[in-house]
């Protein structure tokens, strides 16, 4: 099936949750773990919490930080860039109570993962990578002490103004600068002080703007209210002591390696050996599904399943769930059946070269020294070892090398024969069953346990709420257990490879 079909089937039926054939090691099939191409103005990242470090405080006429965050272009699991952080950090100095501020995002927790942004409109959907919580590390105010006031009214008000308001609020500043000078309070807190007092004798359209003319005198300005539409709730009067911000764009997230558990075995050799021999199997694979594929003219391995997130995610679709059995167990799996299937062949070749190597070493009147040709005959077994262990992977070569003509014929017998023929018979290989029936049987009781909407430890995708669709937008986020939330769905569509229909249309029946 093509991204275009995958893309019709989704608008057709409009599912509340979708399986595809993928889990949470796969997930770079979906999202891009590398390093973003483009400039890192152009990155967008996300976060759950925004806070001020340290936090405001409890000040007479200090606004509350959650006034400061509102009108921040960063909000709680909307996508920002790094620009858009450093303009954040300009506009929280342009208050005035701080002297430095700068976005300094945290790294994500091991839970959060990436999100998917769909704007409805023109129907696109971009990758907004996790940070964690995103602090805004501030400076407070350091302004010099103050002894003395001086008020001015600027000529724009002047009508504006009553006569005896100036003296009104020289008296009012002065009170407060006396106290505060004794209490050795900070000059930006009286100030803020000031403004609050004054609040209520200023008429509308004048607004109390503080300088320091001179030492020790603090300079208080009636003028006309200039705050930026947005900002009036934190003006502050302190807008004149703003300045330049310093802005923080962070790098793109990294998915970490996958490390190799060992597990409580009696032969630790053993255990390392299959894990070396795991990684030797599962390295070509995707690169011989890519051959088979371009030989066909489809899209890159992969391709359907973004599709169907992409479509989950612009119809609002409440998940998309990673329903694959781990590749790390299938792996695992495959690589002790082709040590079972082959480790009696090799002990026995080795066993035989190790002898005739030893023979030889004792060996005299021969053509090449001794220590050359018994080193000869043992790399001849080692050959002959790798061979028979990689089976699996010239059986992928095998059907990777065929014809476009006879890639497609395969295609098509398996559509003509129906699903039942695609069911793996007595003759195939324990490999093929371990990369089919084991995994057809975990999709289908997965894909049961979802539409009894009971699917609480499996990967995916969750729709975030309704706050950003009114803004045309729909989000999904990745959780490592994205299944504990979700409710019964009404509809569910699994985006599966073509040879697992069958198996997994046969374990959903079994799992009824």
């Amino acid at each position: 099936m093509s991204c275009q079909q995958v893309r019709e089937l989704m608008r057709a039926v409009r599912p509340d949750h979708v399986l595809v054939e993928l889990d949470d090691e796969r997930l770079g099939v979906l999202v891009d773990f590398g390093e973003q191409q483009s400039g890192q103005e152009d990155i967008l990242w996300y976060t759950e919490q925004i806070r001020l470090e340290p936090p405001l405080p409890d000040v007479f006429g200090m606004p509350k930080s959650s006034k400061l965050l509102e009108p921040l272009q960063a909000q709680p699991f909307f996508p920002i860039t790094g620009q858009q952080m450093t303009e954040d950090a300009q506009r929280l100095l342009r208050t005035g109570l701080f002297s430095s501020a700068a976005a300094a995002p945290y790294p994500p927790s091991p839970d959060m993962g990436p999100m998917m942004v769909g704007d409805v409109a023109s129907g696109s959907v971009r990758q907004v990578n996790a940070m964690g919580r995103l602090a805004f590390r501030t400076e407070p105010q350091q302004l010099p002490a103050v002894g003395a006031v001086s008020v001015r009214v600027a000529p724009q008000v002047t009508l504006l103004i009553p006569d005896a308001l100036p003296q009104e609020v020289e008296a009012l500043a002065q009170r407060v600068v006396a106290v505060g000078l004794e209490a050795e309070r900070p000059t930006h807190h009286s100030c803020l002080q000031i403004a609050e007092e004054a609040r209520a004798l200023l008429p509308e359209g004048v607004h109390l703007s503080f300088c320091i003319p001179e030492p020790s005198i603090l300079g208080v300005l009636l003028q006309p209210s200039e705050v930026p539409e947005g900002d009036a709730d934190i003006a502050t009067g302190l807008e004149a002591f703003g300045a330049g911000a310093i802005g923080y764009a962070p790098t793109a997230t990294k998915r970490t390696a996958q490390t190799i558990r060992l597990g409580g075995g009696s032969d630790l050799k053993a255990q390392l050996g299959i894990a070396a021999l795991r990684e030797m199997l599962a390295r070509p694979s995707a690169e011989f599904q890519q051959m088979a594929a371009n030989k066909l003219g489809m899209e890159k391995p992969g391709g359907e399943f973004r599709a169907a997130l992409e479509e989950a995610v612009l119809m609002g679709a409440e998940a998309v769930l990673l329903g694959d059995q781990p590749i790390s167990v299938t792996r695992q799996r495959i690589s002790e059946l082709v040590w079972d299937k082959a480790k009696s062949k090799v002990a026995a070749l080795v066993g035989a070269a190790v002898a005739a190597a030893t023979l030889i070493a004792g060996a005299e009147d021969l053509p090449v020294s001794p220590s050359v040709a018994a080193g000869g005959v043992l790399a001849a077994a080692v050959t002959a070892s790798a061979y028979i262990l990689s089976e699996p992977v010239r059986e992928q070569a095998a059907v990777a090398g065929l014809s476009a003509e006879d890639l497609g014929e395969g295609v098509s017998k398996l559509l003509s024969d129906g699903y039942e023929s695609q069911q793996v018979n007595a003759e195939t290989s324990a490999y093929e069953a371990a990369m089919l029936e084991e995994r057809d049987a975990y999709m289908g009781r997965t894909l049961r346990a979802m539409a009894r909407g009971d699917a609480a430890n499996i990967p995916g995708f969750v729709r975030l709420g309704e706050a950003a669709a009114a803004a045309g937008l729909e989000r999904m986020q990745y959780r490592p257990r994205a299944g504990a939330t979700l409710t019964r769905p009404r509809t569910v569509v699994a985006v599966v490879g073509l040879a697992h229909v069958a198996g997994v249309c046969k374990a959903w029946e079994e799992a009824a």
